[in-house]
């Protein structure tokens, strides 16, 4: 057999499968398998003032930001991620209830089961509030609204830093959306949120 003769056999076996691929990819798409056509364009959030305070190797630290949803619907944020800390965590802070924690010792669970502790953000409170922190697995933030991530309330919280947060450094942090979509921002660190 001729080596034209091999090539076009070779290509007459192999038509049958481009054509089943195709078709069974038009299948797919039409059962709604298809990748969302929400990831077909960048996520129009909004990642402004982010900051974190100075902290050591091996501490804790967190960021705060504002963040705008600019979509014409909802966005569920559900986790973030860094590279200067070991473990990244949704976090909010909240007054406990003085009757509740007098009757049993207040904890909060984490998905990487390392206890630490959250040091203080600087939460205005009255005197004799007690407040506690805890890991939040999703906050939704409607179509033009914008959410405070600030002391005292939202942060994202850097549990066991890989390295130093020193003053005037920056380092990048990634929020994850329920769609699948992502956000990374710049973080500055210092006494609040830089302006130019």
């Amino acid at each position: 057999m001729s080596r034209t003769a091999a090539a076009e056999r070779i290509t007459i076996r192999r038509a049958p499968q481009r054509i089943l691929a195709a078709v069974a990819a038009l299948a797919l798409a039409a059962a709604g398998w298809a990748a969302p056509a929400a990831r077909a364009h960048e996520l129009q959030v909004e990642v402004v003032d982010a900051w974190a305070r100075p902290a050591i190797a091996q501490g804790n630290g967190a960021v705060y930001f504002t963040l705008t949803n600019r979509e014409s619907e909802p966005v569920t944020l559900v986790g973030a991620s860094s590279g200067v800390a070991r473990y990244t965590e949704i976090h909010e802070t909240y007054v406990i209830d003085a009757d509740a924690a007098a009757h049993e010792e207040h904890g909060h669970d984490h998905e990487h089961g390392a206890p630490h502790d959250h040091g203080d953000h600087g939460a205005a409170a009255p005197a004799g509030t007690m407040l506690g922190m805890r890991k939040v697995d999703a906050i939704t933030v409607p179509s033009g609204e914008t959410l405070h991530f600030a002391p005292g309330g939202y942060h994202v919280m850097l549990i066991e830093l890989t390295q130093g947060l020193a003053w005037g450094e920056r380092f990048p942090v990634t929020l994850y959306f329920a769609d699948g979509h992502t956000v990374t921002f710049e973080v500055e660190v210092g006494a609040g949120p830089a302006h130019p």
